[in-house]
């Protein structure tokens, strides 16, 4: 019995038991509040977290936005380049001192004499094998050429001539 009784007192000097339904109430709704508290500051935690998560996304598409916008403008500068340069080389080429060598170049040759060679040819073969035989013809008689000229100034008339042709190789 001692026992019991020494059990009872503890119980019966609990704080617990002290309080008066009022106050027991109280302390329930102070526990309820407080834990809705704790949800709502969790739950507001979390919106924060989701909002700068959400603003971290936003400027990596800004960023690859504005990558692919400098990437287009990029190309389309390279093909107003291309363009122009297509357009402006010939116009300096033709009316700008030196523009021989431009031509030379567009040619694919750094040699003018070269260059024109290869234009003539791609624009008459006949023509310019017509050129060159003719080019050999009078290299191989400047002499005489030269004489039968000299002779056409003093007389003051045409002069016939001797020149020598080589026969053809095949």
């Amino acid at each position: 019995m001692t026992n019991v009784e020494a059990r009872l007192a503890g119980i019966e000097g609990h704080p617990a038991l002290k309080l008066t339904p009022e106050q027991h109430g109280r302390a329930m709704e102070r526990a309820g509040v407080n834990a809705m508290e704790a949800a709502a500051r969790a739950l507001r935690n979390e919106a924060d977290e989701v909002g700068r998560e959400r603003r971290n996304l936003a400027d990596i598409v800004d960023e690859a936005l504005t990558k692919e916008a400098q990437k287009r403008a990029l190309f389309w500068t390279l093909g107003l380049g291309v363009i122009l340069g297509l357009i402006l080389f010939p116009l300096i080429g033709a009316t700008m001192p030196g523009g021989s060598y431009l031509a030379a170049l567009a040619a694919g040759n750094t040699d003018r004499w070269q260059a024109g060679v290869y234009l003539m040819q791609l624009g008459d073969p006949e023509g310019s094998r017509s050129l060159a035989n003719t080019t050999r013809l009078m290299n191989a008689n400047i002499e005489a050429l030269r004489t039968c000229s000299e002779a056409a100034k003093k007389a003051g008339k045409e002069q016939k001539c001797t020149i020598n042709v080589a026969a053809p190789t095949p």
